[in-house]
Order: structure tokens, then sequence, then C-alpha cells
């Protein structure tokens, strides 16, 4: 099924809501690959540059050390960014997507 899915996104068709939902609770590795890899296929058809941003701001703490020092969002990295960090669970980051 995810397969179906990610066919149909790499040929520019519309995924219900559904679909786009089951591309969130993919548990199996090689699913994942191949989500992965449609992705980065769908992003070289479409973009000639790269542009880095945040995608979800509400995301649990950070876990890479050393602190990526461009990040507004990490805990003490700029002047901008949480002064206190938090966890949200895994339907939160969904609902809030």
């Amino acid at each position: 099924m995810i397969e179906e899915i990610l066919k149909k996104a790499e040929r520019n068709k519309k995924i219900d809501d559904e679909e786009f939902l089951q591309l969130f609770f993919i548990e199996d590795k090689e699913d994942l690959d191949k989500l992965y890899q449609s992705a980065v296929r769908i992003r070289n058809k479409n973009l000639k540059e790269i542009k880095l941003t945040s995608t979800v701001h509400i995301t649990n703490k950070c876990q890479v050390k050393p602190r990526c020092h461009y990040c507004g969002f990490a805990v003490n990295t700029s002047r901008d960014g949480y002064y206190e960090g938090f966890f949200k669970s895994d339907d939160e980051i969904r609902d809030a997507v």
C-alpha cells in the first residue's frame, strides 16, 4: 500500500488525508527507506536549491550535540530560542502537523 501512495505522490497526484496519515505511521524499515528515497526523488525533480528551515516548531528537545548555532528554536542557541526545553508526544506532533 505504501508503494502505491509513494508512486501517486511522485506522479504529482494528490494523496488524500488517509494516505497522508499512513506515511506518518510507517513502522517497517524497508517502507521507511522507500519513503525517504521517494522524498529525495520528488525534491530533486522539483527544486534546484535546498532551503534549510524548521518544519515543525512543536518538537521534542533536540538531541544534537553540539547545538546548531543557526537554530533559533534550540534551547540557549539564540536570544529568541526556547529558554525551557519541552517534550511533546507523537500524537501532539502529528496534530500540530
